[in-house]
């Protein structure tokens, strides 16, 4: 799914799942960077852009 922001995302969650927020936020991101070996971008590109959106939705 994608969303603008989290906001979007938590409340599409809620209504799809029929369940409230979570009650706490991620700590960590795991980046599978051995899935990217098949793509024509180079892997560090894509891990690079993966750290910008978990920086910017926190």
């Amino acid at each position: 799914w994608f969303a603008r922001n989290p906001s979007i995302l938590s409340q599409v969650g809620q209504v799809l799942l029929q369940q409230s927020g979570a009650d706490r936020l991620p700590h960590h991101i795991l980046i599978a960077d051995d899935c990217f070996k098949f793509l024509s971008v180079p892997c560090d590109e894509v891990v690079h852009s993966v750290i910008q959106v978990a920086e910017t939705f926190g």
